[in-house]
C-alpha cells in the first residue's frame, strides 16, 4: 500500500480495535445494540487540514468521525460545526482511553432499521459519499444512496415507482436520544432521502 493508504487503514484499525472492545465489554447485551451488526470503519482516506474523514459503524450507532492524525486536546462534549463538501454539520469532541481525541457527527442511532453488515456498510459507504458530496445529489445518486441503505440494488425510476405504488403516506423520522432508545424489529421503510440519513447530526446553522 501507498503511504497515505497506510495512514487510512491504521485509522481504520485504531477505531475498530477500540470500539469492538467497548462492544465486548462496556455495551454488550445491551438492548440498544444490533446483534446482526459489527464494528467496522469506512474510508480515512480524505484528510480535512489535521484530521481524517470517515464512517464508524457499530451495533449501536453509525457516525461520521474526525480522527485527528496527531494527539490533540477537546474538552469533551464541546461542539464545532465543520464546513463539508455536502453542507456544514456539528461534530462533538469525544476522548476514549487508548483512542485519543476524535470528533463525531452521529448519522444513525440506533441501528435496527440496518438488517445485516452488508446493507450496514453499504448505507455507511453510501453515508460518507454523500458527505463529500458537493451541492444536491443527481437524482440517479438519490436512488443509489437508498438502495445502499437497504442492501438492494438500484432501481430504474420507474420500476422504484411502481415497488413504491400503494405504500402508506410517511413522515419524516423525529430526532433520537440514544439514551432513550429501545430495541425494535426492523421495520420495512421507503427509501430515505439525504436528509433522512442525517436526521440526528446535520446543522445548517451557526
Amino acid at each position: 500500500m501507498s503511504a497515505p493508504a497506510d495512514l487510512a487503514q491504521a485509522a481504520c484499525d485504531r477505531l475498530t480495535a477500540h470500539y469492538r472492545m467497548v462492544a465486548e465489554t462496556r455495551m454488550a447485551g445491551l438492548p440498544i445494540c444490533n446483534p446482526a451488526l459489527s464494528v467496522a470503519a469506512i474510508g480515512f482516506d480524505r484528510v480535512l487540514g489535521a484530521e481524517r474523514l470517515g464512517v464508524l459503524l457499530t451495533p449501536w450507532f453509525m457516525s461520521a468521525i474526525l480522527l485527528p492524525e496527531a494527539p490533540t486536546r477537546a474538552t469533551v462534549g464541546a461542539k464545532r460545526h465543520v464546513q463539508l463538501p455536502a453542507g456544514r454539520f456539528a461534530f462533538v469532541a469525544h476522548d476514549e482511553p487508548g483512542l485519543g481525541v476524535f470528533w463525531s457527527c452521529s448519522l444513525l442511532s440506533p441501528v435496527f432499521e440496518l438488517g445485516d453488515q452488508p446493507a450496514a456498510l453499504a448505507a455507511a459507504e453510501a453515508a460518507l459519499a454523500t458527505l463529500l458530496a458537493a451541492g444536491d445529489l443527481p437524482e440517479e445518486d438519490e436512488r443509489a444512496i437508498a438502495a445502499a441503505w437497504h442492501g438492494q440494488p438500484d432501481q430504474p425510476p420507474a420500476a422504484a415507482a411502481d415497488a413504491a405504488e400503494g405504500d402508506p403516506a410517511r413522515t419524516d423520522p423525529a430526532d433520537t436520544d440514544p439514551a432513550e432508545a429501545r430495541p425494535h424489529a426492523p421495520v420495512e421503510r421507503a427509501s430515505p432521502t439525504r436528509r433522512e440519513i442525517f436526521t440526528l447530526g446535520r446543522r445548517t446553522g451557526a
